[in-house]
């Protein structure tokens, strides 16, 4: 009797495993101009969520933020709202990034698309902050097209920018670089992971076939070198047709083949729209390529006929180990309503589909609208609320919340397998020498989403300010003593923990003693005064560079970690500002003048 009760409980939870669906949709949030508590989209903007990012935490409260991009009204270009989150999907607050708006200055060409396609590339300056890729692909003169990369400030203005475009790249006229962005883990072992960009306007090999370039970036936004992937480079032998486009979207998927290297997914038009699994090699080669066509890579899967919209990555909600992307088709019909359908592509490892599972209005409880565009874009997401499960981004730029064509976007939380998120631990501080009436303002940037903090710091002769304490985040603090002191920060999430320590890191002297202005003599900033880039240069790393102006207010942050930087002010207006680099040898305050 009890080895046949244990056998029914196994074949129990069999069947209850087996029956729980991976990738059904749990919970949906929503942000218009009517819900998210966001106020926006005023008359100014409409079809905001034409293109929608994961940007991290930007502002560095512990949840995760968004870019989303619109149009403005009056220019008819392209806009990013920056949107600050709270832990129910709620917007508490937004910048606006566009022509001549919060850090966006200069002569640019055509900006009609700016923003339809949005890229987190990661923090490559590590200040905390990650890096926006962002196509513009009908600019850079004759839609050649051109990527704009953007480093944020906490509050969500552009602290500096780089475009990548005609003036790095030899491009087509109407080639649309930047119609579709990804980004990939480190080829070249830099310490920045590379971008890879469709151009599906390229000519290579013939009219309009497409091509895809793999951008290698340098930690300032500098293009360093690429590679193209067309049908006469990149070691690409798919067959691609005039016409057919290829990398009109496309999407990173992780290392699929598992072979130590990131594998992108890219579409083409051709007879039947095509899906390329291209698995790449250590310099940005395709080493060999799967195709999903009506004759190979199990394509009677799909129950559609419109082109692939875009595509990214969903990462492995199945539990088998191989990610899964989302295709977005906003034109599909369901019902004969055509209002947009998402769908789930589960992979195999070798770049075949084992199954699709559509996500519509039919089972979103009717709270689609017609003609809304529902999935004209789509991001991946970490659902917080649920355990680190998976979730979706997905943009509808013509729901009429609030006005007709205003937008929307959506957060669906899907069942599936849990993605173990490690936290890494990260602070600095506002400086690593003082006295004894020295205020130290710690301020932690660790990834992973901790959930809890704990301060150490010898010898143990100090005092919490302020009301913090060793759990805070962000504790400030008072030394008390003439001591060398080591500072260890270690943070805690569901999955595990992780500790940074920087031993005998805070010098405090006597009241009245201050070296840092002699120990950091040999620190060069040149030119001074500027038009606008300034170099720092140091005999040992640079751990911050703040830049403030006369009022005291900080206005630029950068944390190099390196014996050379490089800082943009053209943004800034002519006048006297002060620049504080900060470094083990001490704090360097000079004025920086602003010609």
């Amino acid at each position: 009797k009890m080895k046949k009760l244990i056998l029914s409980f196994i074949a129990i939870f069999i069947f209850i495993r087996l029956s729980a669906q991976s990738g059904e949709v749990l919970e949906m949030n929503k942000i218009s101009a009517t819900n998210g508590s966001f106020t926006g989209l005023t008359n100014d903007y409409k079809y905001f969520g034409r293109g929608v990012c994961s940007i991290g935490d930007v502002n560095k409260d512990g949840y995760s933020d968004l870019a989303v991009s619109a149009m403005n009204n009056s220019t008819l270009e392209g806009a990013i709202f920056i949107l600050f989150l709270d832990n129910n999907f709620k917007v508490k607050s937004y910048k606006i990034i566009e022509r001549n708006i919060n850090g966006l200055t200069g002569a640019f060409s055509s900006m009609q698309f700016f923003g339809l396609n949005l890229s987190n590339i990661g923090d490559m300056d590590n200040d905390g902050i990650n890096e926006i890729a962002v196509g513009n692909f009908t600019g850079g003169g004759n839609s050649k097209g051109e990527v704009f990369i953007l480093f944020l400030n906490e509050v969500g203005t552009i602290k500096s920018f780089k475009i990548i475009g005609p003036n790095n790249l030899t491009l087509d006229n109407n080639a649309d670089f930047g119609r579709s962005i990804t980004t990939i883990n480190d080829l070249d072992n830099d310490g920045v992971r590379e971008v890879v960009v469709g151009a599906p306007g390229d000519n290579d090999g013939g009219a309009e076939r497409g091509a895809l370039y793999v951008l290698y970036l340098t930690n300032i936004g500098n293009l360093k070198s690429f590679k193209k992937i067309s049908s006469t480079q990149g070691k690409f032998h798919g067959v691609i047709n005039n016409g057919a486009h290829f990398g009109r979207c496309l999407t990173s998927i992780g290392d699929l083949n598992k072979d130590g290297k990131t594998d992108i997914v890219a579409a083409s038009l051709g007879s039947t729209y095509e899906l390329w699994v291209l698995f790449l090699d250590s310099i940005g080669n395709v080493k060999t390529y799967q195709k999903i066509d009506s004759d190979s890579g199990n394509y009677k899967l799909y129950d559609r006929v419109r082109p692939f919209d875009n595509i990214s990555y969903l990462g492995d909600i199945d539990g088998d180990t191989n990610s899964e992307i989302v295709i977005g088709n906003y034109n599909d019909s369901v019902n004969n309503i055509s209002s947009g359908v998402v769908r789930i592509v589960y992979l195999l490892n070798n770049g075949s589909v084992k199954d699709v599972k559509k996500i519509s209005n039919q089972n979103l409880t009717n709270q689609i609208e017609a003609d809304e565009r529902f999935g004209y874009s789509t991001a991946y997401s970490i659902d917080l609320n649920d355990n680190f499960k998976s979730s979706i981004l997905i943009g509808s730029d013509l729901r009429d919340d609030g006005g007709s064509n205003k937008g929307a976007i959506y957060l669906l939380s899907l069942d599936g397998a849990v993605h173990p998120t490690p936290p890494k631990a990260l602070w600095r501080v506002n400086a690593t020498s003082g006295n004894q009436n020295t205020v130290f303002n710690f301020t932690q940037y660790s990834t992973g989403f901790p959930s809890a903090y704990k301060w150490s710091i010898t010898p143990n002769t100090f005092t919490y300010q302020s009301g913090t304490s060793d759990t805070s985040a962000n504790p400030i603090i008072k030394f008390n003593q003439t001591a060398n002191y080591s500072v260890q920060l270690k943070v805690t999430n569901p999955f595990s923990s992780d500790s940074l320590l920087r031993s005998s890191y805070i010098s405090v002297q006597k009241v009245g003693v201050n070296n840092a202005e002699k120990n950091t003599t040999a620190i060069s900033i040149f030119p001074n005064p500027t038009n606008g880039l300034v170099q720092v240069q140091s005999p040992v790393n640079i751990q911050t560079i703040l830049v403030f102006d006369i009022t005291g207010k900080q206005l630029l942050q950068q944390e190099p970690n390196a014996q050379t930087d490089e800082i943009n002010i053209n943004n800034l207006p002519q006048g006297l500002y002060q620049i504080h680099v900060q470094t083990e040898m001490g704090v360097l305050v000079k004025k920086l003048i602003k010609e």
